[in-house]
């Protein structure tokens, strides 16, 4: 049921009609919410007060829908493409999901899932704003080959749209043509601004050292007098989610990294 707002205002509750998704069988989800109805593609015959835009979403065909579903526990997903990301409006994140259940007869029955989205974006943003008037370097990436990017304090977005013709060329920002996100790794960095090179340098060496808990150093450049910075990472996992561990690192010149470690209770793990 719908509350139908009527042109002199007053408005009446009405049965909604069924609509389907593009399979032709599925029922459409018709809980309203937003400025208009929308079904099958196409808007409704009547406008609804507080309809919702599905644009054909319904979360029950999601995968983190089903993968919650089908094992009954708390999941972070891997990193993905968000659902509406057209390749020029990329949205990349994370996932995590909880079962919630109803208790029907002293029993616990699957009711739904609750999910949380965390964005990419968001995190880079946070580092961006803490580490904007440092000289501090920060790097977040998945802690398993081939290092994919999660965020960075330097500006350097960690996914780029490409056109799916040529992924060597950047995704036009208007025009029709297709495009597909790629997701940057730390190796990727090496040519790109200075602060990301030295944290591509930074990753390789502690990589190199299987990653030590003790700080390195890192060389701006071979040439004599070059500037050098101390270097320390960090894993990052998450109790209950085996597939999410990330590593942190942190790079400062040496004048003043003697302040700049990472530690447990460190504002950097609010970003997580």
């Amino acid at each position: 049921l719908s509350r139908v707002v009527d042109p002199d205002g007053q408005s009446t509750v009405h049965q909604l009609s069924t609509c389907y998704h593009s399979d032709g069988t599925t029922p459409v989800n018709r809980t309203l919410s937003g400025e208009y109805a929308f079904c099958g593609g196409k808007d409704c015959d009547n406008t609804f007060a507080g309809g919702y835009s599905s644009y054909e979403y319904d979360p029950r065909y999601r995968p983190w829908y089903i993968q919650t579903k089908d094992l009954q526990k708390p999941i972070w997903m891997d990193p993905f493409i968000f659902f509406g990301s057209d390749g020029k409006g990329i949205v990349m994140g994370i996932t995590v999901t909880q079962p919630i259940y109803d208790a029907v007869d002293g029993k616990n029955v699957f009711a739904g899932v609750l999910a949380v989205d965390y964005r990419f974006e968001d995190i880079a943003n946070f580092l961006i704003d803490s580490y904007k008037d440092t000289t501090t370097s920060v790097a977040i990436f998945e802690d398993k080959e081939p290092y994919h990017i999660i965020a960075l304090s330097t500006g350097t977005p960690s996914t780029l749209a490409v056109l799916s013709a040529d992924p060597t060329q950047p995704c036009p920002e208007s025009g029709d043509a297709e495009c597909q996100p790629v997701r940057l790794k730390m190796s990727d960095l090496a040519d790109k601004q200075p602060s990301d090179v030295i944290l591509s340098k930074a990753m390789q060496k502690h990589k190199d050292q299987n990653f030590p808990a003790e700080l390195i150093t890192v060389r701006e450049s071979k040439s004599v007098g070059s500037d050098f910075y101390l270097s320390q990472s960090v894993a990052y996992e998450q109790k209950g989610a085996a597939n999410l561990r990330w590593r942190v690192i942190i790079n400062s010149p040496n004048e003043i990294s003697n302040s700049d470690s990472i530690e447990v209770g460190n504002p950097l793990f609010g970003v997580i």
